[in-house]
């Protein structure tokens, strides 16, 4: 079924009850046993909704889902990916029919020749119906849709309504919630309907008119004559009720955004948004964490209930704008200044970087006489006596927005079992290019190995090439241009797509880096809220990851994938009342890491993060080394001046051994390279060498 009309004849309206309806409408038809599947697309409702790859794409993996298909492999070629959706339409049935609902095909790109409907499937199964909306003037689709299919009978027109028709229409909404107009307010609504009389200007008229008293003095110029009109009439009003800039920055985020934004989203964005906060906290609220409170993002959603709506994308309940005529007029209001907009991306981008997340702090600049001319008081605390006679103050706050990774592990002991991350996959690459952010473009997206190998892992190798594409376009970097000629690549391409069976660690493509180009320079990186000596650093079997011990008791696993851009990976808490750290040791296979405690030994396993074992010492005694054996089934240690070296068994916490240094007391131990031996130092001076395999074979047997 084909419907079309002009712009604001309610085709998207019509297409939203088709889908909501459609279900009950078939088992009334076809039986209560039916269970029908009902997929919609409203194109043009985001950025991202235009491209028909992804919307042929996302059909396809709907249909697969809900009939438990197995995809093997998604297609590259766009005529493919035609063909396995008509595959999967004949997995329909009549207990489980099909219908598709496809609103505004004029919305779709133009690329591949996409407006001459090659790709849309005439042909179908009985067990399978697709309704589509189309504008009746626009880049000739429904003259190509009358040239593949000849019968009127599938075709549906939506044209203005009488002026009458529509009076009555808005009567009746009026007496649904028990409200109607004087004889006099009449007049000023009728003359409104005789210049418009498109159902989207009649709900607009009815969500003005619902609010007036009977005593309400009305004239001509109390409604709008259009629907442009009508449409920024009703955001001045929320902007009256919610506040300018709220709203100037919630509508604007939502418009920019490539596919809508979800509610936590939106109030996450906006509690990082200094210019909201500066209008709707006051002083007297500054403190940890600084959010806007959600009953903001609630109001305007019931404000514009109708006109922002919601979409299920992967899973996923985006906020969208209802139709294409929302979406172009506050992009007018909200996004025409260039400055304005630059920021606002280069936020969105910082957001799905994760950029302030895991408590790191964001600075918030208030202008005291703002609060003097709200006749509020600022906050007093120690900090502030000192800058009273200060007209602006900054102070970090925490925001509490989430870590974005690129993907979410619901247990780290199944690593193959994973959540993609389509949020940031979609919304960050989009935000960095149009906020000129290429540094973190290069090094956070392009040039990040978790970002290539999850593209791989979930079948996105061609998105990931484009995005290298999109990124060599914005920066002009040379090594970009290499990368994707190299990526493309039939034997590369082949061994990127193998090579990651066991997980990126296991990974044979190693980068290359030409001498000339790398400018080697120390960076210092803060690894916890004030300085803290550092322990002790163990390198690792990989070469970009180190472990770091501090004198408080933390521990932590840190990354420098580049020189100059390091990044904390984990962070372990192990302080107690035992918190002086003595010394640290990674396991030869590297799944355990032993942490010497002046009272304790403890064994934190890497797989989870977690300790798992814990040797606590005497209360007169004190730990002053500790290693473990070579197959990190034994504990080697030694106690506070003492001369003796003790084994224990890790399974059963049995004192297996214990070898006398003639020597003196033993300061410190330190095993070998290849973790074979063992060098005791008495505080003597004297070194003594042990053989640690003789001795683990003693405790074993």
């Amino acid at each position: 079924m084909v419907v079309y009309g002009g712009p604001c004849t309610g085709k998207t309206l019509l297409l939203s009850e088709v889908a909501k309806q459609a279900y009950t409408w078939l088992q009334k038809e076809m039986g209560p046993e039916t269970d029908p599947v009902v997929i919609v697309r409203f194109i043009g409702s985001s950025q991202l909704s235009t491209d028909l790859r992804t919307l042929l794409q996302s059909i396809c993996e709907q249909i697969a889902l809900n009939y438990r298909c197995l995809i093997h492999f998604l297609p590259n070629k766009i005529q493919e990916m035609r063909e396995l959706l008509i595959n999967l339409l004949g997995e329909s049935s009549f207990h489980r029919p099909l219908v598709i609902v496809l609103d505004a095909l004029e919305q779709l790109s133009d690329a591949d020749e996409v407006r001459k409907l090659w790709w849309l499937p005439i042909h179908l199964p009985r067990t399978v119906r697709i309704v589509v909306s189309t504008l009746p003037n626009k880049h000739g689709i429904l003259q190509k849709l009358r040239h593949l299919i000849h019968d009127e009978g599938y075709y549906v027109e939506l044209i203005q309504r009488d002026r009458k028709v529509c009076s009555q229409t808005l009567k009746q909404q009026l007496l649904g919630v028990k409200r109607k107009v004087t004889s006099g307010q009449q007049i000023y609504v009728n003359e409104a309907l005789a210049k418009c009389t498109l159902p989207m200007f009649v709900n607009l008229i009815y969500r003005e008119v619902v609010h007036w008293r009977s005593h309400k003095d009305v004239d001509d110029r109390s409604l709008c004559s259009t629907v442009h009109e009508s449409i920024e009439q009703l955001f001045y009003s929320v902007e009256n009720k919610l506040g300018q800039r709220f709203v100037f920055r919630a509508l604007g985020y939502i418009t920019m955004a490539k596919a809508g934004l979800t509610e936590v989203e939106l109030e996450d964005i906006l509690s990082l948004d200094n210019i909201v906060l500066g209008d709707v906290i006051v002083a007297t609220y500054l403190k940890n964490p600084l959010r806007i409170s959600y009953d903001l993002v609630a109001r305007l959603k019931e404000e514009l209930d109708g006109y922002l709506v919601e979409r299920q994308v992967r899973n996923v309940t985006l906020m969208v704008w209802a139709n294409r005529h929302l979406h172009l007029i506050a992009q007018k209001l909200y996004l025409s200044n260039e400055e304005d907009v630059h920021q606002m991306h280069s936020l969105l981008a910082e957001y799905f970087l994760g950029a302030w997340s895991g408590g790191r702090k964001k600075i918030f600049t208030y202008d005291n006489n703002h609060f003097t001319s709200l006749n509020i008081s600022h906050h007093k605390n120690p900090h502030h006596q000192q800058h009273e006679k200060t007209s602006s103050d900054k102070y970090s706050y925490d925001r509490q927005t989430p870590e974005q990774p690129w993907v979410f592990q619901c247990n780290l002991l199944e690593p193959d079992i994973f959540f993609v991350n389509h949020r940031k996959m979609t919304e960050l690459v989009y935000h960095l290019t149009r906020s000129g952010r290429t540094d973190d473009l290069m090094f956070g997206v392009i040039m990040n190995f978790s970002w290539l190998y999850t593209m791989i892992k979930i079948g996105q190798f061609e998105k990931a090439l484009t995005d290298i594409d999109l990124a060599y376009s914005y920066t002009q970097e040379k090594e970009l241009k290499f990368l994707a000629t190299t990526l493309r690549s039939v034997k590369l391409r082949h061994l990127l797509l193998e090579c990651d069976k066991d997980g990126p660690k296991y990974c044979s493509i190693v980068p290359l880096h030409s001498s000339m180009d790398v400018t080697y320079s120390p960076e210092r990186l803060p690894l916890c809220s004030s300085y803290m000596q550092i322990v002790e650093i163990l390198p690792t079997l990989a070469p970009n990851i180190v472990l770091v011990a501090l004198e408080d008791g933390q521990f932590v696993s840190l990354e420098h994938q580049r020189i100059t851009n390091p990044r904390l990976m984990e962070d372990y808490d192990c302080r107690g009342d035992d918190s002086e750290v003595v010394g640290i040791e990674l396991s030869e296979d590297q799944r355990s890491i032993l942490i010497c405690k002046a009272r304790s030994i403890e064994v934190l396993d890497t797989k989870v993060w977690k300790m798992v074992e814990k040797f606590k010492a005497k209360r007169t005694e004190r730990f002053v080394a500790a290693v473990l054996s070579k197959n990190g089934q034994s504990i080697v240690a030694s106690m506070e001046n003492t001369s003796s070296i003790f084994v224990w068994r890790r399974d059963s916490g049995q004192c297996m051994a214990s070898l006398i240094e003639i020597s003196g007391a033993i300061v410190k131990l330190i095993k070998s390279v290849h973790h074979n031996l063992l060098l005791s130092v008495a505080s003597s001076g004297v070194l003594s060498v042990w053989d640690i395999d003789i001795i683990t074979a003693y405790v074993q047997y």
